[in-house]
């Protein structure tokens, strides 16, 4: 295994660094997959972390939400196609799955009710130089949790659970064994 490299620091810059995307859209994308695993066991997963599942209503499609408030204020949406984050500021971040694009919601909260990606209220990606900086910040909350979530999952369900879980994504994979370390460090590259 290689050693991490060291967190870079943008000091203002817009952009993401290249590590960060390249580390996110594989991470993300397989985080999104894990949830989805972890909501299909016989205890739901999500459920028993603390989240609330609203489900889609009939004759509409849609993927559930599954929303959480956390001890430091934030909230986290999940649905299988996406990420919200809201640390309680008038901007918060939707992460799409399937790449690292970092989009900014002139909101704070969006309502439970939104089951598909069409419902989803607007979001720009940033342009600024001070947009960017709040993506960074928001980003990097995100990331943190994330890694605090599958620490969670790891001493719950056991790593071996998730180790199967990702034996069973059909993509280029990260270690289940790596996963909370690797949201640490693109927090920390974010950031």
């Amino acid at each position: 295994m290689q050693p991490a490299a060291p967190p870079q620091r943008h000091h203002g810059r817009p952009g993401l660094p290249t590590r960060a995307r390249q580390l996110g859209k594989t991470l993300f994308n397989q985080q999104c997959w894990c949830w989805g695993c972890d909501i299909r066991q016989s205890e739901n997963l999500l459920l028993r972390y603390g989240f609330s599942r609203h489900r889609v209503p009939e004759r509409q499609q849609g993927s559930s939400a599954y929303t959480i408030q956390l001890e430091n204020a934030a909230t986290v949406i999940v649905w299988g196609w996406g990420l919200w984050y809201s640390d309680g500021g008038s901007t918060s971040l939707y992460l799409p799955r399937h790449e690292l694009r970092p989009g900014l919601m002139e909101l704070d909260t969006v309502p439970s009710s939104v089951w598909s990606l069409r419902e989803l209220p607007s979001y720009q990606l940033p342009r600024t130089g001070r947009e960017w900086a709040r993506v960074r910040q928001l980003l990097g909350q995100s990331c943190r949790w994330i890694g605090t979530y599958e620490t969670w999952v790891a001493q719950t369900a056991g790593l071996a659970y998730r180790a199967e879980c990702v034996a069973r994504w059909q993509k280029k994979a990260i270690a289940a064994e790596e996963m909370a370390g690797q949201w640490q460090e693109l927090a920390d590259i974010a950031a």
